[in-house]
């Protein structure tokens, strides 16, 4: 598997490592420059606690169950 989707996986692996480099200095501006933005933002994140172990743990269920019956993924599935 040397390529994803016709793109080469040094290419992805590049761009990947690099969105995750400049997210967060995205974030830190945003914070600093406009905080009580920010603050609005965030303050709703620890109030879902619940939902977002729910959402995990299904994702956790759901993908690991597919494999494991042979469930073929979408683009397998598709008819041509």
């Amino acid at each position: 598997m040397n390529e994803f989707l016709g793109i080469p996986m040094a290419a992805v692996a590049v761009a990947v490592l690099a969105l995750l480099a400049v997210v967060p200095g995205i974030v830190g501006f945003a914070r600093f420059r406009q905080p009580i933005l920010f603050e609005i933002g965030v303050r709703n994140i620890p109030r879902g606690r619940a939902q977002s172990i729910l959402i995990v743990l299904g994702l956790t269920t759901v993908i690991p169950s597919r494999q494991a019956s042979g469930i073929p993924p979408a683009e397998e599935s598709r008819y041509e």
